[in-house]
């Protein structure tokens, strides 16, 4: 048995098991979880992403109270979102460059 299919079984497993006392799988969880807090939205903001250099730069289409926008950085709360490109998104780009 192949590592896959073991991990395979015991997942299966855990999910039969896990449903037996009432409870749901993570994935289902997750999907549900977002949908309420989706609901709970009162308004969208739009974000722009595009990498400059080896920096990415987000801009909001329009300013909102509470969230600030900043390079790569979001402030939202008690949150900071620092979003950053990928290193295999930077190699791809990097390797047309001459």
């Amino acid at each position: 048995m192949s590592q896959a299919e073991f991990d395979d079984l015991v997942e299966g497993a855990i999910d039969r098991m896990a449903t037996r006392y009432g409870e749901i799988p993570a994935g289902i969880f997750l999907d549900l979880l977002a949908e309420r807090i989706a609901t709970k939205a009162d308004e969208t903001i739009n974000l722009s992403l595009e990498i400059v250099g080896d920096k990415l730069v987000i801009t909001p289409d329009r300013e909102v109270a509470g969230v600030v926008v900043r390079g790569n950085k979001i402030l939202a709360g008690r949150y900071r979102l620092v979003l950053k490109p990928s290193a295999r998104r930077l190699a791809g780009q990097m390797s047309g460059v001459t």
